[in-house]
């Protein structure tokens, strides 16, 4: 549990630390620069699944809150790289 703590905070840090840091998280992918608050989202919602790991194992039967919670936390991170990509790849 600890490495994905340090994966979240240093991709989240070097975001915080870019050159222009309210440029990339408005920049954003959805309409109206939703794209650091769909990567906000899907990071509480990881934090949920986490949190209800056993219970939702109960409810399922099929997979638990923790594997949930690691493909939220992909999602999160999906939304992250393709801002990143947005602001320096793809407008270059």
């Amino acid at each position: 549990m600890a490495t994905s703590g340090f994966i979240s905070w240093s991709i989240l840090s070097h975001a915080l630390y870019s050159p222009d840091p309210m440029a990339i998280l408005s920049s954003g992918t959805a309409p109206g620069g939703a794209g650091a608050g769909l990567v906000v989202v899907w990071y509480v919602f990881a934090k949920v699944l986490e949190h209800f790991d056993q219970e939702i194992y109960a409810a399922i039967k099929i997979i638990s809150g923790h594997s949930l919670k690691h493909l939220a936390a992909a999602m999160a991170t999906w939304w992250l790289v393709r801002m990143f990509r947005m602001k320096y790849i793809e407008s270059k």
